[in-house]
């Protein structure tokens, strides 16, 4: 993973982002090998360190990609501080709260008022939301073609979250590939490097 994050640049910051993910899928395997014998396997317990797993899964890699996409490693190191609230954290429902709670909270360091800036607005919020629920509940792209051969071996079709995205021959579907087809013609005038071009 380490010449992985070599090979996307020669920076520390994709080396680190090459290290972190190595590091992750040390302390995964490490972590199943140990405790397979030792979590019992009744139905709460499962569904509880799933739940676990991929929230734990879904923060390291928010983590790892920070340095990826930083332009140093005290950029990446600002951006995470602000991510964990260093930087402070504003918090809405002021009134909510009694008086003494106000006053304590607020020597602490604790701003009260509606995020704003830390999401670019409500409407900013309001699709944060929205984008994380799809990321979070919609099947990805193996669930959608779980019952053709272009998805893995792995893939479940029994347990699909929503079962309308399956993918079915259908006249729509073919329109909506045809539109997505001439879609990517009409820009083919664009010039866009291609993101391993200099690799």
């Amino acid at each position: 993973m380490t010449l992985g994050g070599l090979w996307h640049g020669a920076g520390w910051t994709f080396v680190i982002w090459g290290m972190l993910h190595g590091g992750f899928l040390i302390i995964n395997n490490v972590w199943s090998t140990l405790t397979i014998n030792i979590i019992p396997n009744s139905f709460f317990t499962r569904h509880l360190t799933n739940f676990l797993a991929l929230v734990m899964t879904f923060i390291a890699v928010v983590v790892a990609w920070v340095f990826f996409r930083a332009s140093s490693i005290d950029a990446a190191l600002h951006i995470l501080a602000g991510m964990a609230g260093l930087n402070g954290v504003p918090l809405p429902g002021r009134a909510l709260l009694g008086g003494d709670v106000v006053t304590i909270l607020e020597g602490l360091g604790v701003s009260f008022g509606w995020p704003g800036p830390l999401f670019g607005g409500f409407q900013h919020a309001i699709w944060l939301v929205g984008l994380l629920a799809v990321v979070w509940f919609c099947p990805n792209t193996q669930e959608i073609m779980g019952k053709f051969r272009p998805a893995l071996e792995s893939a479940s079709t029994d347990s699909h979250r929503m079962s309308h995205f399956l993918w079915r021959p259908s006249l729509v579907s073919c329109l909506l590939v045809w539109f997505a087809l001439m879609a990517s013609f009409l820009q083919l005038n664009r010039v866009s490097e291609f993101l391993y071009f200099q690799f």
